[in-house]
C-alpha cells in the first residue's frame, strides 16, 4: 500500500461516515450536521496530513550516489553527491559524511584515508553535497561510502557569511602555542571571502611549528546531536596539517582521524585556492568529552615542515546539528580512481633550459635522509636532495628541496638506533634467523670437509 492508497482509504472512511451517521439515514439534516461534517473533514485532512508525512519519513529510501571520477596523483579532485528525499525532492537541510578507504596497499588491507569526514553543502543547489581534496599518490580504486541525514536545526560557529542562520556571531578565541600569527580570527568567517590570517613558523627541535588551539561556547545550540569542525587554507609548502580536540574529562589533547598535506600553493600570499580539511566529533559529543559544562569546545591547529614557512588560515569553523522532529539517514557508495601523475605541458626554452640545469645539478647531487619515530606506529622520513648549486627565481626546481614521508609501520616504529626504523614482520625475523643458521652450518660443514675433518 503507498500513500495514495492511504488517501483513498480515508476518503472513503469519511463517505461512510457520512453516509451512516443518523441526520444522513433521517433525512433531517441540520445546520448543526453540516458543522459536522465540515469538522469531520477537517479532522479527516489533518489527519491525512500526518500520516503522508510519516510516510515520506519511514518509507524505505532510496540509497544516494556518490559521483567520485578519475584523477591523477596530485590533482585536485572533487567527491559529491546529490541528496534528495524518497520522492525526488531534493534535501538542503542534511548533513552528509563520507568515508574513503585507500587501494589494497602493501601490508595493509585497504587503510582508510577519510573518516566521517563532514562534507560542505553547496549554497543555492539542489541538495549537492562535495568535499574537496587533493588526490593521493597511491595509484588503485579508492571505496567511498557516505551517509546523510536530515536534520531540522543546524548552527555554525563561526558561520559563512552565506548560510542562513540562526548563527553565533562571536568569533573563536586563539591561543598561540608556537609561531607569529597575523590577523584577528573574524577573518575565519567565511572561505570564500579570500581573506586570511597568517602564520610565520617557529623552529621547534629540528622542525617548523605553527600551532595555535582555538575556543568556541556552544551555549545557544540545545539537545546537540552532532558537532563538525571544518578548517581551509593554504601555505607556501608542503605542511602537514594535524587537528586536536580537548578532552574535557581528563584535561588533554586528543589527535582528530583527519589531517591534511598542503600543496604549497602560496608562494609568496594566498591565491584562494584553499584546501580542505574536516572532522567529525560526534562520536566523543555522545561520549561527554568534548563540551564543557559551559558549553565551551577547544580545537588545535598543529602545522609542521622541515624549513621556514607561511601558513595562511581562511577559514575555520564549528556546526553543530540540533535534533528535530525527525532524522532520516540515508546511505550510498562510490568509487574514486586515482592514475600516477602525468606532467604533459607545452615548454618555453627558459623551463627547458632551467630543466637541463636541474638534470645536471641532479647528477652531482647529494640525498640524505633521515628517520624519526613519531608516535609508536608512524614512522616519519625525511628525504633532502643537496644540490652542487642552487637555483634562483627562474629555475626554483634547482633549489634544495626536501619531502616528508609517514609510513605506518604495522609492528612497530623502531626508535632504539640512530637511524629509526619499521619494525619487521616477526615471522620474517624467524625465517631470517632460521636460513642464517642453516647457511652458517653449511659453511663450516664445507670447511670441515675440504680440511679432511670430517
Amino acid at each position: 500500500m503507498d500513500w495514495r492508497q492511504v488517501r483513498l482509504a480515508i476518503i472513503l472512511g469519511l463517505v461512510v461516515a457520512v453516509l451512516v451517521s443518523p441526520a444522513i439515514t433521517s433525512g433531517a439534516f441540520t445546520e448543526a450536521d453540516r458543522d459536522l461534517l465540515q469538522n469531520i473533514a477537517s479532522k479527516g485532512l489533518d489527519i491525512w496530513d500526518s500520516i503522508k508525512n510519516v510516510w515520506r519519513k519511514m518509507k524505505d529510501i532510496e540509497g544516494i550516489k556518490i559521483f567520485g571520477t578519475e584523477y591523477q596523483a596530485g590533482n585536485d579532485g572533487t567527491i559529491f553527491l546529490q541528496l534528495k528525499d524518497n520522492i525526488g525532492d531534493p534535501v538542503n537541510n542534511g548533513t552528509c559524511y563520507i568515508n574513503v578507504w585507500y587501494p589494497n596497499l602493501p601490508n595493509g588491507s585497504h587503510p582508510i584515508w577519510l573518516t566521517d569526514a563532514p562534507m560542505l553543502h553547496k549554497n543555492n543547489s539542489d541538495g549537492i553535497y562535495f568535499y574537496d581534496f587533493v588526490a593521493p599518490s597511491y595509484e588503485g580504486v579508492y571505496m567511498i561510502s557516505a551517509k546523510c541525514s536530515y536534520t531540522y536545526s543546524s548552527r555554525w560557529y563561526y558561520p559563512p557569511i552565506l548560510y542562513e542562520p540562526p548563527y553565533e556571531t562571536q568569533s573563536p578565541n586563539r591561543t598561540v602555542i608556537y609561531g607569529t600569527f597575523i590577523g584577528d580570527t573574524v577573518s575565519l568567517n567565511n572561505y570564500e571571502d579570500f581573506v586570511y590570517t597568517q602564520c610565520n613558523s617557529e623552529t621547534v627541535g629540528g622542525d617548523k611549528f605553527c600551532v595555535a588551539y582555538y575556543r568556541w561556547n556552544l551555549s545557544e545550540s540545545i539537545n546537540v546531536s552532532s558537532l563538525d569542525v571544518f578548517w581551509m587554507g593554504e601555505a607556501d609548502n608542503n605542511l602537514y596539517i594535524t587537528f586536536y580536540a580537548w578532552n574535557w574529562s581528563n584535561s588533554s589533547w586528543f589527535l582528530l582521524p583527519n589531517d591534511i598535506t598542503l600543496k604549497g600553493t602560496g608562494y609568496n600570499y594566498p591565491i584562494g585556492i584553499g584546501q580542505l580539511a574536516s572532522n567529525s566529533l560526534t562520536s566523543w559529543l555522545n561520549e561527554g568529552i568534548v563540551i564543557s559544562e559551559n558549553g565551551t569546545v577547544r580545537i588545535m591547529v598543529n602545522a609542521m615542515f622541515g624549513s621556514t614557512f607561511f601558513q595562511y588560515d581562511n577559514w575555520l569553523a564549528l556546526r553543530t546539528s540540533e535534533q528535530g522532529t525527525f532524522i532520516t539517514d540515508v546511505k550510498g557508495s562510490g568509487e574514486l580512481h586515482i592514475s600516477p601523475a602525468v606532467n604533459v605541458s607545452a615548454v618555453s626554452f627558459d623551463a627547458l633550459w632551467c630543466k637541463i640545469r636541474n638534470f645536471l645539478a641532479l647528477l652531482h647531487s647529494t640525498e640524505v635522509t633521515n628517520t624519526s619515530c613519531i608516535d609508536p606506529f608512524t614512522l616519519k622520513q625525511d628525504k633532502r636532495i643537496e644540490y652542487e648549486f642552487e637555483g634562483d627565481s627562474s629555475c626554483p626546481d634547482c633549489i634544495n628541496m626536501s619531502k616528508y614521508q609517514y609510513i605506518y609501520c604495522n609492528w612497530g616504529c623502531n626508535n632504539e638506533s640512530n637511524m629509526p626504523f619499521c619494525n619487521p614482520d616477526p615471522m620474517w625475523v624467524k625465517i631470517s634467523w632460521i636460513a642464517g643458521i642453516i647457511g652458517i652450518l653449511i659453511i663450516v660443514f664445507t670447511l670441515l670437509k675440504i680440511s679432511g675433518v670430517i
